[in-house]
């Protein structure tokens, strides 16, 4: 009766293995990308244009850098680096970079950052509140999200290069005009805005 019970608890216990084995067949592991695999991305931005004459800023932008911050899918700061301005990068509707980023297989978001500020106390998505610019310094940004930052392939590459394309940038800041059309008997003479912020975040 004993050599029954322990051939039985054998034959169980060689099922549960061979079982196990053929459940591993079906797993698939993740493509897994360490942190010193980086990307070359090709970005182009559009810059808006200024709709007023103020004699804080141009009517021309002047893009004096731009900055790419990377946040995982926790939010939390994967990388922060300078984009190159691409050789006769000015378009008549875009200005074309090239940027090294990490690659990473979860979502991400990326921020783009024209005239960043100081980035050192950046750790999280959530700082990105502490970037602010004040005076005559403008700045200009977006947040793309994407799946992924993965381009081991070129299919890969061109999807988020796709992503990347014309990103639309929003200034730190309003223009204002005042016109009086058609009004008998008033003259503009000029205007003065009251209760105006000092600085802004980007």
């Amino acid at each position: 009766m004993q050599k029954t019970f322990t051939m039985k608890r054998i034959i169980l216990a060689i099922t549960a293995i061979i079982a196990l084995a053929a459940c591993n067949k079906d797993i698939i592991v993740p493509e897994i990308v360490t942190d010193n695999e980086n990307v070359v991305l090709d970005f182009s931005v559009v810059v808006p244009e200024a709709q007023t004459v103020t004699k804080a800023f141009s009517d021309t932008p002047v893009i004096g850098g731009l900055k790419v911050i990377v946040f995982d899918q926790n939010s939390l700061l994967l990388k922060a680096v300078d984009a190159t301005i691409a050789d006769n990068a000015e378009t008549t509707d875009r200005v074309e970079f090239t940027v090294t980023l990490p690659q990473h297989p979860s979502a991400c978001s990326v921020h783009f950052v024209a005239n960043c500020p100081a980035t050192t106390n950046i750790m999280s998505e959530a700082d990105m509140t502490s970037l602010v610019t004040s005076g005559t310094q403008d700045a200009y940004w977006q947040r793309i999200p994407v799946d992924n930052l993965i381009a081991s392939n070129a299919t890969l590459k061109a999807q988020l290069e796709a992503k990347f394309t014309k990103i639309p940038l929003i200034r730190s800041f309003a223009k204002v005009s005042v016109v009086a059309n058609n009004v008998t008997g008033f003259n503009l003479q000029g205007y003065t805005l009251i209760n105006v912020p000092t600085s802004g975040t980007v």
